[in-house]
């Protein structure tokens, strides 16, 4: 096993491991790796007792390691996906350590509940009234985005990468090209998920593509042979990066907090205070079940849950002798 294991381990693992979508298997190679190294560089050489190789990890070895990501002031998010991973790698070679651990209530990072707030329509439309004070293109593109994925729950890709013809004016429809996890266990072309768009939308989405066609022609190019809905220069489309720093910078200008991921959540939260039943708005998300939509998305606000317990205790006060 050479004198790491526990890293000759992971790249056997991440060799023969089912692959997830890229990002993700990247972001997991990227922290099993660097555990790796650091179990064997500081947290064994504090404690050369401890197994280092991980099919032989027990009980002694998974506190250690949870005992030094403590040390190291990692947020609980971080330390809960570190130990995911070891979890995985730990199953891969038949050894069910954390699971038993996890069995026997064994003090292990655990995620807390993630309080829920989303902007209100209030919120957007002041968002959007201070964008007025960004110029061209970007001033067009940035009030188009905030308005479309508020209207509709987007996630960022999802409009980032669609495409002119995903976008039907007449219908009032987008068809979702780029979801989630496309390429590995969801599909895209114009099989994809279709929504409708809000007949409100309409001006704001009409504006935008006046723009939108100044913008290409500017460019000396045909608006309708240019395939990005919203085109980077010369008609290519926004890389992430690329699209983040148009929106940061352009929030900075304009003295504005947030981003775009805050819409889609926004959006679950007012269909549910709407009374839209949870199955539609699932649905509408490209969830596969309401589970995910309950926990992080169409889940009533803190603050009403709050006012909502409190205005019904009032209402049927007790009595106190």
């Amino acid at each position: 096993m050479g004198p790491k294991p526990f890293l000759t381990r992971v790249e056997n693992y991440l060799r023969e491991c089912r692959k997830p979508n890229a990002l993700t298997y990247a972001e997991r190679a990227r922290k099993l790796r660097m555990l790796a190294r650091l179990y064997h560089d500081e947290i064994r050489k504090d404690n050369p007792s401890l197994a280092a190789d991980p099919k032989e990890f027990s009980e002694q070895e998974i506190h250690a390691i949870v005992d030094w990501a403590r040390s190291k002031q990692y947020g609980i998010a971080y330390q809960v996906k570190l130990m995911q991973y070891v979890r995985l790698l730990t199953r891969f070679l038949g050894n069910p350590i954390l699971d038993r651990m996890k069995q026997n209530g064994e003090d292990l990072p655990r995620s807390v509940r993630k309080r829920l707030h989303a902007p209100s329509t209030e919120d957007i439309l002041q968002v959007r009234q201070s964008l007025e004070t960004v110029g061209g293109w970007r001033g067009h593109a940035l009030r188009f985005a905030v308005a479309f994925h508020y209207a509709t729950g987007l996630r960022v890709k999802e409009l980032r990468l669609a495409r002119l013809r995903d976008l039907n004016l007449r219908r009032m429809e987008f068809t979702v090209s780029a979801p989630k996890g496309l390429g590995v266990y969801a599909d895209g072309g114009d099989g994809g998920r279709r929504i409708r768009v809000s007949e409100s939308l309409r001006p704001v989405i009409q504006d935008f593509l006046d723009a939108r066609t100044r913008r290409v022609e500017c460019m000396g190019l045909d608006p309708l042979k240019v395939e990005p809905l919203i085109p980077a220069w010369m008609g290519k489309f926004y890389g992430e990066a690329g699209w983040r720093g148009v929106r940061s910078k352009a929030f900075q200008e304009a003295g504005i907090k947030g981003n775009f991921r805050d819409l889609r959540p926004a959006h679950a939260m007012r269909l549910k205070k709407l009374g839209v039943p949870i199955e539609a708005v699932s649905q509408r998300l490209g969830h596969t079940n309401t589970r995910t939509t309950e926990a992080s998305y169409a889940r009533i606000a803190d603050e009403d849950a709050e006012d909502a317990c409190l205005e019904a205790w009032d209402d049927n006060a007790v009595i106190w002798k």
